[in-house]
């Protein structure tokens, strides 16, 4: 399970840089909110992932928090904007 959850983090994360190349390389306009709405739940799950290995909480769970704020705001940016 350990390894699915890397593999679906690495995949977020990938998809979110290609989103940021493809949006600076081409005339599409640049919607920052698409590329957060993968990037966001990518370092949570890298986060979750390191507090379980660590056993560090507090840091952890503050920047799960702010990727979950962001994640939400670029939702309703692109849902309602």
């Amino acid at each position: 399970m350990k390894k699915t959850w890397r593999w679906i983090g690495h995949f977020l994360f990938g998809a979110a840089v290609l989103i940021f190349l493809v949006m600076l390389l081409t005339d599409l306009p640049f919607r920052t909110e698409w590329a957060w709405m993968f990037l966001a739940p990518s370092v949570a799950i890298t986060r979750v992932r390191d507090m379980r290995e660590t056993e560090k909480t507090v840091e952890p769970l503050i920047t799960i928090g702010l990727c979950v704020l962001i994640f939400s705001l670029s939702l309703f940016g692109l849902l309602f904007i």
